[in-house]
């Protein structure tokens, strides 16, 4: 596979930083995991509740989930174009010495 030049690698990150993001954070593979934990709680506590209201025999949970869903949404969607663009850096990156 053909590698690009640093400028090359250069100029795709910052298209990537002016049309790929709304705001741009760099992230560690450890920020990023830290992240996930967190949303890896927030399932597992309504995952908790599903249960218990399960194991209740509760036929309705009263929520409002207009915000929820649609949070959950745009995360679907962050995360796909996140890996869309890790892929392209991947892809473009200079070759290593």
């Amino acid at each position: 596979m053909k590698r690009t030049s640093q400028a090359y690698w250069r100029a795709l990150t910052e298209k990537i930083k002016r049309e790929g993001f709304m705001t741009y954070n760099r992230y560690s593979p450890e920020k990023l995991d830290q992240l996930v934990l967190r949303i890896f709680d927030v399932a597992a506590l309504l995952r908790e509740i599903s249960q218990i209201a399960k194991r209740a025999k509760l036929d309705d949970i009263p929520m409002h989930d207009r915000k929820a869903v649609l949070w959950c949404e745009q995360l679907e969607q962050w995360a796909v174009k996140t890996k869309i663009n890790v892929d392209i850096l991947l892809l473009n990156r200079p070759d290593e010495p």
